[in-house]
């Protein structure tokens, strides 16, 4: 019966420190700058930019990030041009 008690003591006190740690977040300090989702989202669109892709000109779905060679075709891979975009002009 002793030895009952005892394990579940344990059991309690494991679950309980693992429930606290799970609780406690990290605290942002007021002294760091806060990054907006503006300066992420600029940051974000200039990895996608700098991100070049490689791509088969028979098989335009196969579309990776490193040259080599089309796992379908056997053909060298190209690389994938970013979209270009058109500029609307007003008059």
């Amino acid at each position: 019966m002793k030895r009952l008690i005892f394990i579940l003591v344990i059991c309690f006190s494991v679950s309980s420190v693992f429930i606290f740690g799970l609780s406690q977040t990290p605290k942002q300090s007021n002294t760091t700058g806060k990054v907006t989702t503006e300066q992420t989202s600029k940051q974000m669109k200039k990895t996608i930019i700098a991100k070049v892709m490689y791509t088969c000109p028979m098989h335009p779905e196969v579309i990776v990030d490193k040259p080599g060679k089309c796992p379908k075709c056997g053909m060298n891979l190209v690389k994938k041009e970013p979209a270009k975009k058109t500029e609307s002009k007003k008059k």
